[in-house]
């Protein structure tokens, strides 16, 4: 599967963009045209879902519906519409010794990817492989299996014929979905460096912390899995609900005149204004504010520590040179 891959994503990685937004029109009408199949194909899964008592919430992403198919299909057109970045070049230089050096956006090759039973997902990672000029392994939840099946037989049925597109190639194995339910199947995956490129897990911290673990290909992760990360997240949103705040605040007329540099001065005209500020009731929640937002520059320093840990496996020292950077950063937007 994987050499098949590999043999076909050099092909794939040749297709312009006019060809590969071809193919995935193609794709969408074929989704649309066979809805019935799939939602024949997914109403075994939701069966079998409800025996095993899955939650609701598992069974509401698990179900492909009419009115989802359509969705679907839309998605995959918009995805189409996106811009090609394949083959834009970020940045060329001549050296001095006359040698001209460019780097472009090119595709990775094939991408290995693992999600949760989401059949809208497993579309997704198909087109916007597809749409990136690399090929797809994927390896989905096992409660979505027969629904899969059905979608990647459709897919693969337009890859196999792709006469009008140029260059013309067969590409049936440019998408590929693991149909085992076997959990050592997924750990073979995760060892074929060589054949496979960049491993993409998209679900659950405990899913990206296997991957990780036993992966011999680099991966991607995907998603905010750890409380550093939401944490960050959360401090950064502050900083623009305040930064909304400032654009409100009105024009007073007031003219700053330059303080006077000496430090003694400095300090009695700080303690003057502060006393002033804490007596008006305005001033008293511009001042909380301000502390509010300093406190969470404060705290985002000893994040940044622990996420460059988790995310970056930092050492303290070079983690330490990281918030000295976040340090500046907060100064200045300050």
């Amino acid at each position: 599967m994987a050499e098949r891959a590999k043999t076909v994503s050099k092909r794939l990685a040749l297709f312009s963009t006019e060809a590969k937004n071809a193919v995935l029109k193609k794709i969408a009408d074929a989704l649309e045209e066979n809805t019935e199949s799939i939602v024949k194909a997914n109403a075994r899964d939701m069966k079998a879902g409800e025996k095993n008592a899955l939650s609701p919430n598992v069974l509401d992403r698990l179900l492909l519906s009419r009115e989802r198919m359509h969705a679907v299909a839309e998605d995959v057109r918009g995805v189409a519409r996106l811009k090609d970045y394949v083959g834009e070049v970020i940045e060329s230089r001549e050296l001095p010794s006359g040698l001209f050096l460019k780097r472009v956006r090119v595709p990775l090759g094939v991408i290995g990817i693992i999600c949760e039973a989401r059949p809208n997902v497993t579309v997704d990672a198909a087109v916007l492989s597809l749409k990136s000029g690399n090929a797809a392994i994927i390896k989905s939840g096992s409660d979505a299996l027969n629904t899969n099946k059905a979608l990647m037989k459709i897919i693969k049925g337009v890859l196999q014929d792709t006469s009008f597109t140029e260059p013309e190639a067969r590409l049936q194995d440019a998408v590929q979905l693991i149909e085992s339910r076997d959990h050592e199947t997924l750990k073979q995956l995760l060892q074929l460096h060589g054949l496979v490129d960049v491993i993409i897990p998209r679900g659950g911290r405990g899913l990206i912390e296997f991957v990780r673990e036993c992966s011999k290909i680099p991966v991607i992760e995907t998603g905010v899995d750890t409380v550093a990360e939401m944490t960050l997240i959360i401090i950064g949103a502050l900083y623009l609900i305040a930064a909304l705040f400032n654009l409100y605040i009105p024009d007073t007329g007031v003219d700053h005149k330059p303080l006077k540099k000496n430090p003694v001065y400095l300090f009695h005209e700080f303690n003057h204004c502060l006393k002033l500020l804490w007596r008006d009731k305005l001033g008293q929640i511009s001042l909380a504010v301000t502390t509010l937002f300093w406190g969470a520059g404060a705290t985002l320093q000893f994040i940044v520590l622990e996420w460059a840990k988790v995310a970056m496996n930092l050492d303290l020292s070079k983690a330490s040179m990281l918030q000295g950077v976040v340090a500046v950063g907060v100064a200045i937007g300050a």
